[in-house]
């Protein structure tokens, strides 16, 4: 085998666990895989790229595709209960009890934000 293939890989591993291991803690933690969604590839919501989702959202395998799913940082949700909106969920103390797109307000969990979000940079056709 060539050796500067070799070295190649070896640099290619290298890179790969030093920078999932730096940027994964700061980004969040993907929600669990969802068995149960379709596989549609719809530009608007595909990612390849964590630079093409917004704040608080990371790119995620999600069914057959990568979305950018809303994460918890450090077990803890992002949002404000100022903006949550939709019909009260179960009973709460903590975020960690509620969705990740949701927040314990006022003991009820309450969505504040969407769970999947659209890229910011959608890939053409």
């Amino acid at each position: 085998m060539n050796v500067y293939f070799i070295l190649f890989l070896g640099f290619f591993a290298f890179i790969e666990v030093n920078c999932k291991s730096r940027n994964s803690k700061s980004l969040g933690t993907c929600p669990k895989l969802d068995i149960s969604s379709v596989c549609v590839v719809d530009y608007k919501f595909n990612c390849l790229f964590q630079k093409q989702c917004p704040t608080g959202y990371r790119c995620c395998t999600y069914g057959c595709n990568r979305r950018c799913a809303a994460v918890t940082v450090n077990k803890n949700h992002l949002g404000s209960c100022r903006n949550s909106s939709g019909k009260k969920g179960k009973r709460c103390k903590k975020d960690k009890s509620c969705k990740r797109h949701e927040k314990c307000c006022n003991k009820r969990c309450r969505r504040v934000r969407k769970k999947i979000a659209p890229v910011r940079y959608p890939i053409k056709k």
